[in-house]
């Protein structure tokens, strides 16, 4: 410890530096585990007779580190089923919340241990708890694909459309991902597919976005769906392009404002037969040249126009 504070003195050499760098990482691992319990360390050990003998002496199951995780959060995340089933036992609070209002369940959630998930169900863990940024345990079982805990957070009430705080829902955790069994199971639950965040992404957009081909034809041919997007053909069409992911992170679509939605469906109109052929026949590649081409006559032609009409 002394070598590292008075790590500026000049007359250290290199081997004396070497050794500071050698033991910087086993100080930081003292500071972040000197803010744990013993039973949070217990846990994190998974040593159940050490987790046995601190309860046994009198040890606050509840107790909580800085972050505001109980022992039961880390007993949770190790996937400890034993220590959970004693915590469990002994009192521990199920709905109890970090300082980012994550639950035990939200651990369990995105986990694949679906005992674990059962156990907290039983003990009454409340499905519909949100985290500070609006997500349930449902949003994050729903971006780790496994089915079995997605049926059992559905079977006890837990909101199919539930909606964090930018607009994003399960489905579109589920379609990123390319899960589509859970995507399956949330069109068969009457999953709104119409939805669209705040930065006006749908879980459709999502799955075209991560080539998640098979996901994307589920939603897109998804009879509810279709009935959207006969509705809605203009705005969807004119945002797809706008945002297309093939036209790179620096293409100027990035920054269409709204104003040109209507030019781009204007130019378009008249060739979606045409670029819909295109796609059916795999000639992709003249799909997105003939964007690249639209975004060109978007900029250099209408670009003044455009924005005198804005600021008139």
């Amino acid at each position: 410890m002394r070598l590292l504070l008075d790590c500026s003195n000049k007359r250290y050499s290199m081997k004396h530096i070497s050794q500071i760098f050698f033991l910087l990482p086993l100080y930081i691992n003292c500071l972040s585990n000197a803010a744990l319990t013993e039973l949070h360390q217990a846990v994190c050990d998974g040593n159940l007779e050490q987790v046995q003998n601190l309860l046994a002496a009198g040890e606050d199951v509840n107790v909580v580190d800085q972050e505001g995780d109980t022992p039961l959060h880390w007993a949770v995340k190790h996937d400890q089923r034993a220590i959970v089933n004693l915590f469990l036992g002994k009192g521990a609070k199920v709905n109890v919340i970090n300082k980012w209002n994550q639950t035990p369940l939200h651990y369990a959630a995105c986990s694949d241990n679906e005992a674990i998930v059962k156990l907290l169900l039983d003990r009454g863990a409340d499905v519909n708890i949100s985290t500070k940024a609006g997500f349930t345990a449902l949003h994050w079982a729903a971006g780790s694909g496994c089915r079995p805990i997605v049926e059992l957070l559905i079977e006890k009430g837990a909101e199919v459309d539930a909606v964090n705080k930018i607009g994003f829902r399960p489905l579109h955790f589920a379609a990123k991902k390319g899960h589509k069994p859970i995507v399956e199971l949330f069109l068969e639950k009457g999953a709104a597919v119409d939805i669209v965040s705040k930065y006006g992404v749908t879980p459709l957009y999502q799955a075209e976005r991560y080539e998640e081909t098979e996901v994307a034809a589920l939603l897109r041919n998804w009879p509810k769906y279709q009935n959207l997007f006969k509705k809605r053909r203009e705005q969807m069409f004119a945002f797809s392009i706008a945002n297309h992911p093939c036209l790179g992170r620096n293409s100027p679509a990035k920054v269409l404002p709204r104003e040109l939605f209507r030019y781009i469906w204007e130019f378009v109109k008249p060739r979606i037969e045409e670029i819909d052929n295109l796609k059916k026949r795999g000639r992709v590649d003249e799909v997105l040249a003939g964007l690249r081409f639209l975004l060109d006559h978007l900029f250099k032609r209408k670009h003044e126009k455009i924005f005198t009409i804005k600021n008139q």
